[in-house]
């Protein structure tokens, strides 16, 4: 089982040497965290985890091997003693507010970019630390193919809150020798995912022998499986890179959530139909939201692997064996 740290270990000193890379992730009890955390264990890595509350979360509660630190990125003497206690040489920091279901705009600006300042202070203590930030694919605003040299011009204020934080990601980089990784990522998917997600709550719903409420599924989005968004977290911890570098990471491919709802349905046999605009429109909806994976394949030697079918057919396993599990999920 996980070990509990909690903030009694912000007292032990920190060691001369510090070549065993120590990594920490921040946001951990989420899908990405979860499997990220999974994978880093898997490799033999030293793995420090946080997040809310006091209990090693759900997704991770059988994974042996590594500290759990409970801290509210808001709280800035809790992330200190975080920071201080895990020893960090590199940091993923996944720790964000979600797309949809959308929260007031307030939980944007304090999670996003209150959090991120917090962890940033934190870690401006111990240069060259490299800190790999997720940022997201609603910085750009709306478009296909998009690439990470376009202005950005958000159209939601999850969009813009990821925008300042990556900004002051790289100028903290810049004034305290940290080395900064953005990595903008375009709709991840895979077990674990909340139930209120496109994907989960389709399988789920079709599980149940319920038909699929939907608004009118021309949205499109550039989905990539987990395990590719991993991998290339993987690489942008250990590859040389630039200082300050920006890379997308999707597959370069929009698929319209009518396309996937169909798709899933297909792979399970059609046991329910898809009820299109039966939900209304999100006032801040992004129509077109696909990117270019060029520099990402240049700068980490990556590109998915896992095709849609692939993953839906991998994911609709999942939640098959663990519908109880899954319902449950946050």
């Amino acid at each position: 089982m996980a070990r509990s740290a909690g903030h009694r270990r912000a007292e032990r000193p920190r060691p001369t040497n510090m070549t065993q890379p120590r990594v920490l992730v921040t946001g951990a009890s989420g899908m990405l965290g979860a499997h990220l955390v999974q994978r880093l264990l898997r490799t033999g890595h030293s793995v420090a985890a946080t997040g809310r509350g006091p209990d090693v979360p759900l997704r991770l509660a059988n994974l042996p091997g590594f500290d759990w630190y409970p801290s509210d990125l808001l709280d800035l003497s809790a992330v200190h003693r975080m920071v201080a206690a895990s020893l960090p040489t590199h940091v993923v920091h996944l720790a964000s507010t979600p797309f949809n279901p959308p929260p007031a705009p307030s939980a944007h600006v304090a999670v996003n970019i209150v959090g991120t300042h917090n962890l940033l202070l934190a870690l401006s203590k111990t240069p060259g630390v490299r800190i790999v930030y997720t940022g997201s694919a609603a910085q750009y605003g709306s478009g296909n193919s998009l690439q990470e040299g376009q202005l950005e011009r958000p159209t939601t204020v999850l969009g813009s809150t990821k925008s300042c934080a990556a900004n002051l990601l790289h100028t903290y980089g810049r004034m305290f020798d940290l080395m900064t990784v953005e990595l903008r990522l375009f709709t991840p998917y895979g077990p674990m995912e909340r139930p209120t997600r496109l994907i989960p709550h389709t399988i789920l719903s079709a599980l149940q022998g319920k038909p699929i409420q939907l608004g009118n599924g021309r949205q499109q989005r550039d989905y990539t499986f987990v395990d590719d968004v991993v991998e290339a977290i993987l690489a942008a911890l250990w590859r040389p890179l630039e200082s300050g570098v920006t890379l997308n990471v999707c597959s370069g491919h929009p698929w319209s959530v009518a396309d996937v709802v169909a798709q899933i349905l297909d792979l399970m046999g059609k046991p329910v139909p898809a009820l299109f605009d039966a939900l209304p429109t999100r006032p801040d909806e992004i129509w077109h939201l696909s990117g270019s994976p060029i520099a990402a394949q240049k700068a980490l030697s990556w590109t998915p692997t896992v095709s849609m079918s692939e993953g839906l057919a991998r994911v609709i396993d999942w939640y098959s064996q663990h519908r109880t599990l899954a319902e449950t999920l946050t």
